[in-house]
């Protein structure tokens, strides 16, 4: 559908859930086509909700040039660990924070972001909210998150991670986007560690498994270290092997969750024939990629 200027009284595009996929496409539409009337609709309080999301440039290649605004940190090169392997990458890594992702949106959409807005259900050109009022538009785009489906076979990505603040600074001067030298837990897992300044540290532990259910109090328990409050076994023990725990930390957020995804191995989807009777951004429809650092460059080929 080309998406024309609406009629006074009526909505060119409205983007259901002010998530990353639909937060760029109206980000990318107010720059590129000012004349088309946008309207993006989200439950919560803020857009993009509680989330890092990063990519690689390789990624993104130009695309890299207008969602630039939005990065909040940047690394010229970044680590993985296995158990018999190490090495370090020479790519621009870089993150984006929800907290940064709101202050440009609203900054360039204005009143066109509705918050704290329920809807309840939606059909391509209309939208009931849970207050009982209809909004309708030329057309609708649903991006309020994964939906189940017969025709696919997925796994979970589960995730325990913590935003942390050391009393003295941890050394690191790039990501290690896995660290898979921890203990094998609850399917394939590694850690996943950003350096977001000498003394912060983003530390999340992620597992790929068949099965949703994740215990966050024991998450990461089998590593033998010292107790402690905030931050999990294996995690402590990570910083001082590492050498990043000095002394005295404290967490500043914490997340944790179970979002579907393709398993790390090939032959585990189908692909149905049936088109949704409502058209969806979210990410390429199936890939879904790691959890801090969902990787933005599939819903980037929405909007560049």
């Amino acid at each position: 559908m080309i998406l024309d200027r609406a009629p006074e009284g009526r909505t060119s595009l409205l983007l259901a859930g002010g998530g990353l996929a639909n937060g760029l496409i109206a980000y990318r539409l107010a720059r590129k086509r000012p004349e088309i009337s946008v309207r993006l609709v989200e439950g919560g309080d803020r857009l993009g909700g509680r989330h890092t999301w990063s990519f690689f440039d390789t990624d993104v290649g130009s695309v890299g040039d207008w969602i630039s605004v939005f990065v909040a940190k940047s690394w010229s090169a970044y680590e993985v660990r296995f158990p018999k392997r190490r090495r370090q990458v020479g790519n621009f890594y870089r993150s984006i924070t929800s907290q940064r992702f709101h202050q440009v949106l609203t900054a360039e959409l204005g009143d066109r972001v509705v918050l704290n807005t329920r809807i309840e259900t939606l059909g391509p050109d209309w939208v009931d909210l849970a207050d009982g009022r209809r909004l309708t538009a030329n057309l609708v785009i649903d991006g309020r998150g994964p939906a189940g489906s017969p025709d696919l076979i997925l796994g979970y990505q589960k995730f325990l991670g913590q935003m942390v603040q050391l009393a003295a600074e941890h050394g690191l001067d790039a990501p290690i986007i896995m660290d898979a030298t921890v203990d094998q837990l609850d399917g394939y897992r590694f850690l996943y560690v950003l350096p977001w300044d000498t003394r912060v540290l983003l530390i999340e532990d992620t597992r790929y498994t068949d099965g949703a259910d994740l215990d966050a109090t024991a998450c990461g328990a089998a590593s033998p270290t010292t107790r402690g409050a905030g931050v999990g076994p294996s995690r402590r023990c990570w910083m001082r092997r590492r050498a990043c725990f000095r002394s005295r930390w404290a967490a500043i957020s914490k997340r944790t969750g179970a979002v579907l995804g393709t398993p790390p191995f090939p032959d585990c989807v189908r692909r149905s024939s049936i088109r949704p009777p409502v058209t969806r951004s979210r990410m390429r429809w199936p890939w879904r990629m790691r959890s801090v650092g969902w990787r933005p460059s599939t819903r980037l080929r929405w909007s560049g």
